[in-house]
């Protein structure tokens, strides 16, 4: 059996910190067997920045994707490349929330 293939990948909720190396952001993926997976993902840049701001050392919880820059065509190769083991895409699959939130939420119980 071969892997379902990714038919749509869409950018959202992105922020960026001036450009698309100090960005996060939200990749959805569509599966041609009609699984959808929602992916957190953001730049070290940015996320480095954001530790700083939150006054947070550490982070641990929801798995983030690291990209050089949070561009279309960044997340389709990604998500391309965590489709062909769907077990990647069911560990960073996330509820439908945002980078920022959880790092906020993370801060209120931390």
């Amino acid at each position: 059996m071969t892997a379902p293939r990714v038919v749509k990948v869409a950018l959202e909720a992105v922020e960026t910190l001036g450009d698309a190396g100090r960005s996060c952001g939200v990749i959805e993926i569509c599966l041609s067997d009609g699984r959808e997976f929602s992916v957190l993902a953001s730049t070290p840049a940015w996320f480095e920045e954001k530790l700083r701001q939150l006054g947070l050392d550490f982070y641990y919880g929801h798995s983030i994707l690291f990209l050089k820059a949070v561009k279309l065509d960044v997340a389709k190769k990604a998500a391309k490349e965590l489709a062909k083991n769907d077990a990647w895409l069911c560990l960073y699959d996330t509820p439908r929330t945002s980078v920022s939130r959880v790092l906020e939420d993370f801060r209120q119980r931390h």
